[in-house]
């Protein structure tokens, strides 16, 4: 039997892309975060929580992008920005990512 992990995670979208210039530092400090939480497990989800509404593609990008850190199943967090085939074959090619989830918003 597979064990499967779900990490849920808040994240503060407008901190996450520059809005106080220290995205760097915020962006590795919840790849740590979520590295502390992983345990042994066969398969990982990881989904990202904003703290506010996505509205740009970009903002989408980033999210998954710190996602496929760590696994290759992507938990698309709710929004209106809709990702074509292109853009998700785009992933799949450059990050290795081998499966897309629609997420549902949710606490951590």
């Amino acid at each position: 039997m597979q064990s499967l992990q779900i990490i849920k995670k808040r994240v503060n979208l407008p901190r996450l892309y520059g809005s106080k210039g220290d995205e760097h530092y915020y962006y590795n400090s919840i790849k740590y975060g979520i590295k502390q939480q992983i345990k042994d497990a066969d398969k990982l989800l990881i989904e990202l929580i904003p703290n506010t509404p996505i509205t740009t593609k970009c903002e989408l990008e980033i999210l998954i992008h710190l996602q496929l850190e760590f696994t290759p199943s992507v938990i698309i967090p709710p929004s209106d920005i809709t990702l074509s085939a292109e853009d998700i074959s785009g992933f799949s090619k450059f990050f290795g990512a081998k499966e897309f989830i629609q997420g549902v918003t949710s606490s951590p």
